[in-house]
């Protein structure tokens, strides 16, 4: 690397989102970072399980909109749509219902992680878990970049510094992803 002179808008666009992705570790801790990924997965996964068996205690609980206004009425008269109102009322519901259950668990978690020698290791936990995650974001971005057929994305990616270790040098993630485009375009 030549120095910092030498960096275009994707460079400095690459260093901001690693730099704010550290702080953004170290702010929240390990322990509030893998309590917040697993949040998510596990309220997606209760939604996508059982928002059918939900949906079909709702009806007596909320009752199906009434479209007085004429500009919504169609809406009624469409196939299944008081059957897909519940649906997507169950799973949102679900959804957000366990991500808040989930986010007073990790209160109460986050708290344990304050004391004096687990948050040494809580924080820097955090910074390099949200490091990595930044490093497997920045790489998908980057070769997506790659691959679409616009002048400017091409013309930052051939001025880059940093871009090039992006899309070569990350654990041979990069070519994993080029061989899985490639190959799915051949099928």
């Amino acid at each position: 690397m030549n120095g910092w002179s030498d960096w275009n808008v994707l460079d400095w666009t690459i260093a901001a989102i690693g730099l704010a992705a550290l702080v953004y570790g170290y702010k929240n801790g390990l322990v509030r970072q893998l309590v917040s990924l697993a949040g998510l997965v596990a309220a997606y996964a209760a939604a996508f399980f059982f928002y059918e068996e939900v949906a079909k205690w709702l009806p007596p609980l909320i009752p199906y909109p009434d479209f007085a206004d004429e500009r919504l009425a169609f809406l009624s008269q469409l196939a299944n749509v008081e059957s897909y109102f519940y649906r997507t009322l169950a799973f949102a519901l679900l959804f957000f219902g366990t991500r808040m259950a989930l986010g007073v668990v990790g209160s109460m978690l986050d708290i344990a992680a304050g004391l004096p020698v687990i948050s040494f290791f809580n924080r820097w936990g955090g910074v390099l878990l949200a490091g990595l995650e930044a490093v497997v974001l920045i790489t998908v971005a980057v070769n997506v970049m790659s691959i679409l057929p616009y002048e400017a994305p091409q013309r930052w990616l051939d001025g880059s510094l940093l871009a090039p270790w992006f899309l070569d040098s990350v654990l041979g993630f990069a070519s994993k992803l080029h061989e899985l485009w490639t190959e799915a375009g051949r099928a």
